[in-house]
């Protein structure tokens, strides 16, 4: 869009539509608009590499070390990024033109550009129709129970882009030292990377403030539970926000897992109790899911709506369901790619076999990322609620015991440095859940088990009316599962492949590995 093209310097300056031909006009009559001279003589440094680029056999030895490199990221996936290899290979600048157009024109074609278009128009017209909806009054102060890992993250997206003060509340306060430690780094990276100014940061460090007790009781309009998965204690947070903050004041409860109407069933104002589920980590995951139960009232999902577009989130307004939608879809995939480990595979062959298919992290990768720790505390809930299709492996016990909380302790399916930088797979893995890697299956085996069990769990969402349409499941299943973006989301890829392949699939691998493989009944008529 034209803020983002004026800050890469694609364009000089942005003005209304109305004032264009005045101020251009201007411009010219103050001699402000200069051309570029072709005939301007080059520095020996710019002669040089002109030179340089224009020799044949050191533009192809650099192109053909960037294209493996390539190759390693996206596979083949995406068409774009080969031909966009090819055409710099061209030295002459007007054959190099003419490629251009031949190319683009070729791409434009393809059912990658056809998908990746309809995946980010989808994506407009939900931030548009989420826009309409929350359109109400700027949050003008956040309050934030709980200073864990997920607490910090939430206290810097507010201070950062909502720019709304916001006070961090825990019992504890050297957990809080560390949330605003983290905060504060998050912001100097942010600086570091020229994205705001040392002034800008300090100015947004100091909106973040924190404590033991509750503070601003008159002001707080906005309060976000944050401690872990227990549903007594976040009802005793609810409790204890309703009797301290206003009666305006919107309780909104980060959960992955818990029904909010339960949540809200010890409320005095439960119109005001809202389920706000934010994915790890939740500084660069583009997406939260926005939960209300069915006492919400609309002002309160439109200030929920409004609030998560301030901290430049993309909000999803799903329903009252065990799981909601992303953790229904993403945990099948993570929990069979465990599987595929126990029954013989490595984990970087498992890794890789997700990233052919398009994923750019392989789902053992995933769970380090957001901890094997948080995905066993969630399960039980899952399993209770959805029965068999959730059941977690007995190995996972033996992790768990081993201490593998993934990047959180620098311990997981991998190993990783002191800045967090993934290094290796942990080979002792295979001691610890006692199996050795002998890799019998293929890659395309085990993406297929992986993907099949994400599909039918995706059906079973739509089945549910889990989410507002397969439109807004497509851009989900990018922006919060990790769905490959090329393939246009879940729903288009299920729509691509067709039920009657995928139930035949799904009743073949039932056959082989058992019930966690049996068929949505929705997907079942779809074939028939």
């Amino acid at each position: 869009n034209v803020e983002q093209a004026l800050k890469l310097g694609l364009i000089d300056m942005a003005v209304p539509a109305n004032r264009l031909f005045q101020v251009a006009y201007q411009r010219l009559l103050d001699n402000q608009v200069q051309k570029i001279d072709p005939k301007r003589p080059l520095t020996p440094l710019k002669k040089w590499r002109k030179q340089l680029e224009g020799n044949q056999y050191y533009r192809n030895k650099v192109l053909d070390r960037l294209e493996n490199r390539a190759w390693q990221r996206t596979f083949g996936n995406y068409p774009a990024v080969q031909e966009l290899i090819e055409l710099l290979k061209e030295p002459h600048f007007r054959a190099g033109l003419h490629l251009e157009q031949q190319l683009l024109a070729k791409l434009f074609q393809t059912e990658t550009s056809r998908v990746l278009i309809d995946l980010k128009r989808t994506e407009r017209a939900m931030k548009d129709k989420y826009a309409i909806r929350g359109n109400v009054q700027d949050i003008s102060q956040v309050s934030i129970l709980g200073s864990g890992y997920m607490g910090a993250g939430i206290a810097y997206l507010t201070a950062n882009y909502a720019q709304v003060p916001v006070r961090i509340k825990d019992i504890h306060p050297s957990e809080i030292q560390k949330a605003l430690r983290t905060c504060f780094e998050l912001m100097q990276k942010e600086a570091e990377h020229k994205k705001i100014s040392s002034g800008v940061m300090i100015q947004r460090m100091n909106l973040i403030t924190g404590g033991e007790r509750l503070v601003a009781a008159k002001s707080t309009d906005f309060v976000i539970e944050a401690v872990y998965e227990d549903l007594k204690l976040k009802q005793r947070m609810l409790q204890e926000s309703e009797n301290y903050y206003n009666d305006h004041a919107i309780f909104a409860t980060n959960t992955s897992t818990l029904s909010i109407k339960e949540i809200a069933s010890v409320a005095q104002r439960p119109q005001n109790v809202i389920g706000f589920h934010y994915f790890s980590p939740v500084t660069t995951q583009p997406m939260v899911e926005i939960i209300p139960h069915e006492g919400t009232c609309e002002h309160t999902i439109a200030t929920a709506i409004h609030f998560a577009i301030q901290q430049g989130k993309v909000p999803l307004l799903v329903s009252d369901t065990r799981g909601f939608f992303i953790n229904r879809i993403l945990t099948p995939l993570l929990l069979e790619a465990i599987e595929c480990l126990i029954d013989g595979e490595s984990i970087e062959f498992i890794d890789r076999s997700l990233q052919e298919f398009g994923f750019k992290l392989g789902p053992l990768a995933i769970i380090d990322e957001m901890g094997l720790d948080v995905l066993v505390k969630s399960n039980p809930t899952l399993v209770e609620a959805f029965g068999e299709r959730f059941v977690m492996p007995q190995a996972v016990n033996l992790l768990i015991r081993n201490e593998r909380k993934g990047c959180k302790n620098k311990r997981g399916f991998y190993l990783y440095n002191t800045q967090g930088e993934r290094v290796q797979e942990d080979k002792s893995i295979y001691h610890v859940m006692e199996t050795i890697a002998q890799n019998d299956l293929e890659a395309e085996e085990i993406a297929r088990r992986c993907i099949l069990r994400m599909i039918n769990e995706a059906a079973w969402c739509l089945q549910e009316n889990v989410i507002q349409s397969a439109e807004e499941g497509n851009v989900a299943s990018v922006l919060g599962a990790h769905f490959p973006q090329f393939r246009g989301g879940i729903y288009a890829y299920i729509e691509k492949i067709g039920a009657k392949e995928i139930v035949r699939q799904l009743r073949l691998h039932e056959t082989r590995y058992g019930k966690r493989f049996k068929p949505c009944d929705w997907l079942v008529q779809q074939a028939e």
